[in-house]
């Protein structure tokens, strides 16, 4: 199973677009949370929307082989792509803890299922913190959104417009709701 342009859309929305770096927990990021590393000062680079976009896929399959080998049962498309998101954003602990539930599942039975389900996403739920174990608000909406996709394949909106930003603040190197606009995306800038 690879992950889908559903999915690439949803992370797009989610982690928005910032054409420079951004701080990103210790390191720095750019684009649609494409990780640079730890670093003091981040590189002084800019890049397009059409850039940062078609970044976003190739990541995702580059981290799906870690998803693939977590997952021991069937799951659907949507199940695999919310599993993604969860170790896209949030890393392989997350992953791991939430498919100890998914794996306990008996593939022939619809109770199993549906009790291993309802274990894995109250565990994807708990992955909500940051990297100091600070429960974040914005973490557990995406959290939330994860749950929604796994259980409904919700990927919410089909909207084409993306929130970006051209800049941060240079005390903090993160961007401003001020400073945000909106680009259109849709699937052909995703492949082509």
């Amino acid at each position: 199973m690879d992950p889908s342009i559903k999915l690439a859309r949803f992370v797009i929305r989610r982690e928005g677009i910032v054409l420079v770096p951004y701080r990103d927990g210790k390191g720095f990021s750019i684009g649609c949370g494409h990780y640079l590393g730890e670093m003091a000062k981040p590189p002084k680079i800019e890049i397009t929307v059409k850039q940062a976009v078609q970044k976003v896929l190739p990541h995702l399959v580059e981290r799906a082989d870690a998803v693939r080998k977590a997952i021991k049962v069937p799951v659907a498309q949507c199940q695999f792509d919310a599993l993604m998101d969860l170790y896209y954003q949030g890393g392989r602990d997350g992953l791991e803890a939430s498919c100890i539930h998914l794996n306990n599942r008996n593939p022939a039975d619809k109770a199993s299922c549906l009790a291993s389900d309802q274990a894995t996403v109250i565990e994807m739920l708990r992955w909500d913190t940051s990297a100091d174990g600070t429960h974040m608000a914005g973490l557990l909406k995406r959290r939330g959104r994860d749950v929604a996709m796994f259980l409904a394949e919700e990927y919410g909106s089909d909207l084409d417009l993306v929130p970006a930003w051209k800049t941060v603040v240079p005390a903090t190197y993160k961007p401003q709701p001020k400073d945000m606009f909106f680009v259109p995306v849709t699937d052909k800038d995703l492949i082509s």
